[in-house]
């Protein structure tokens, strides 16, 4: 009898997307011949603390550059992953 061989699934983190206005990130990933978006919005980490905290972390890990400084109340952000149909 042939012996079984594990079956591998071939798959590639993509680009990861931030920006310096939000801690919002998108991760990009390929399985076979399929594209994942995968949106990651930090207001989903808040509760609990240590939670966000550990995001905040692996994204700052990521992209050095990318937490962005404190805004003033009244500036105006766009989300750099909402693309629009304009």
């Amino acid at each position: 009898m042939a012996e079984q061989q594990p079956l591998y699934v071939l798959y590639n983190i993509g680009p990861f997307r931030s920006s310096n206005k939000n801690t919002d990130t998108q991760l990009n990933v390929y399985v076979s011949d399929k594209h994942f978006k995968i949106d990651l919005f930090t207001a989903n980490f808040e509760s609990p603390p240590l939670l966000l905290a550990e995001y905040l972390q692996h994204v700052q890990r990521l992209d050095p550059e990318y937490i962005p400084d404190i805004i003033e109340e009244d500036e105006v952000l766009e989300d750099p992953l909402y693309l629009s149909n304009a």
